[in-house]
C-alpha cells in the first residue's frame, strides 16, 4: 500500500506541474473560449437562463469572435455545447475565477486515475500508458465536460466487478449514464459495454435494473434536451448542421475523419492528442 501511495503521490505532482506549466490563464481558445462565453452569460442570466446577450460580452468585444456553431431558437442566440456543462462551469467561475476550470478538471482527473488504480489494482505501467499513451488526460484538461464524463466513466465501470449487492451496482449503473450529460458520444463506450455484458451474464433477470439505471440519465437527457430545443440530441447536434454526415463526396469525408483522428483542418486529431506524441 505504501507504494501505491507513492505512485499516486508521484503522478499526481507531475500532472499538477504539467497543468502548471501550460499556463491555464491562457488555454481559453476555440472552443473552450465558446464556453467561457457561454457560462459567462449564463452569470449574467443569474442562472436562470442560457441564452448569450452579446451587449452584455463587452470583455469578449460583444461575441465578434462567436463560432457559427452558434445558432438561434426562437430569436435566442444559443451557444453549442451542452447547457449541464456550461452551467456547472459558471458556478466554478462564480465562485473563484475562470483558470480554475483547468484545475478542478486536472483534480477529477486524478481522482478518477487513482480510483481506476485502486479498484481494478493495475499496474503502474498500465497507469503510465493511460498518461503518455492515450488522450485522456490532456483532454481533460482541455475540455472540462471531456474531465467530468472521465469521472462518471470510472466510477461507473465499477459494476463490471463489484460484488456487492444490487444498490451499489445500480448506483455504479446510474454513473455510467450521467456522462451523456457532458460528452453524448460517451454513450458509444458506456452503451456496449453494458450491451455486452448483459449478453454475458447468464441471469440477465438481476440485470435489469441495472439497465434501467443506466437508461434513466440517457432518457433524462433526450427529454430535457427535447422539451429546451424540440431535438433529442442537443445543441451539439443543432450546431453542426455540416459534416461527416452532410457530404457525398469520399474525398470530403475522408479529410473529416482523418482530422479527427489523426491531424488536418488545422487541428490534431485524437490519437495524436496525447502527451507522447506532444512531447
Amino acid at each position: 500500500m505504501k507504494l501505491k501511495i507513492f505512485i499516486i503521490f508521484i503522478y499526481s505532482t507531475l500532472l499538477l506541474f504539467f497543468t502548471f506549466k501550460l499556463d491555464p490563464e491562457n488555454m481559453f481558445v476555440s472552443d473552450t473560449f465558446i464556453k467561457l462565453i457561454q457560462a459567462n452569460s449564463i452569470i449574467e442570466n443569474n442562472f436562470l437562463s442560457e441564452v448569450i446577450h452579446c451587449k452584455n460580452l463587452s470583455v469578449f468585444n460583444h461575441c465578434q469572435f462567436l463560432t457559427p456553431g452558434s445558432f438561434f431558437i426562437s430569436d435566442k442566440l444559443l451557444g453549442p455545447f451542452p447547457i449541464f456543462q456550461t452551467f456547472l462551469m459558471a458556478a466554478i467561475i462564480k465562485l473563484s475565477f475562470p483558470e480554475m476550470i483547468q484545475w478542478v478538471s486536472t483534480f477529477l482527473f486524478i481522482i478518477s486515475l487513482t480510483y481506476l488504480y485502486i479498484k481494478w489494482n493495475l499496474h503502474p505501467i498500465f497507469v503510465s500508458f493511460m498518461i503518455l499513451c492515450t488522450p485522456a488526460f490532456i483532454h481533460s484538461i482541455s475540455f472540462f465536460g471531456y474531465a467530468i464524463s472521465f469521472f462518471f466513466l470510472a466510477f461507473g465501470l465499477s459494476f463490471l466487478f463489484t460484488q456487492e449487492k444490487n444498490f451499489m451496482k445500480n448506483v455504479y449503473a446510474f454513473l455510467l449514464g450521467l456522462p451523456i450529460f457532458f460528452r453524448p458520444e460517451f454513450i458509444l463506450i458506456s452503451g456496449p459495454i453494458l450491451f455486452f455484458y448483459t449478453l454475458y451474464k447468464s441471469n440477465k433477470l438481476k440485470l435489469v435494473s441495472t439497465s434501467i439505471f443506466f437508461l434513466l440519465p440517457v432518457f433524462s437527457f433526450l427529454t430535457i434536451n427535447y422539451l429546451l430545443y424540440n431535438n433529442i440530441l442537443g445543441t451539439r447536434i443543432i450546431s453542426n448542421k455540416s459534416g461527416i454526415f452532410n457530404t457525398t463526396s469520399l474525398i470530403e469525408r475522408w479529410n473529416i475523419i482523418q482530422s479527427l483522428l489523426f491531424y488536418g483542418n488545422m487541428r490534431v486529431g485524437l490519437f495524436m492528442y496525447t502527451p507522447i506524441f506532444l512531447l
